[in-house]
């Protein structure tokens, strides 16, 4: 895992990469959703509820920043987010 974090002027942005499992393709527009799992996730026994994406994007917004991700099948994912300073 990958910890990176950067700031400027208005923002501070903080980004987390993984070499894990990946999100498919056709499941990422659902990863913040209060109680989604990846099919593939769950698939491995991956422990999980489904809430830790969605809280974490709920705090970081309602701090007013933005959360996002890039995730490659069986590569891993780049969680991102920024909060404003």
């Amino acid at each position: 895992m990958l910890v990176n974090a950067k700031a400027d002027k208005k923002q501070v942005t903080i980004s987390v990469k993984d070499s894990g499992i990946g999100i498919p393709k056709n499941q990422q527009q659902d990863i913040f959703s209060k109680f989604f799992r990846a099919d593939n996730a769950s698939a491995k026994g991956l422990p999980g509820s489904g809430l830790g994406l969605y809280m974490a994007k709920a705090v970081v917004e309602a701090h007013g920043g933005k959360m996002s991700f890039e995730s490659v099948l069986n590569k891993g994912t780049i969680f991102t987010f920024t909060l404003p300073r």
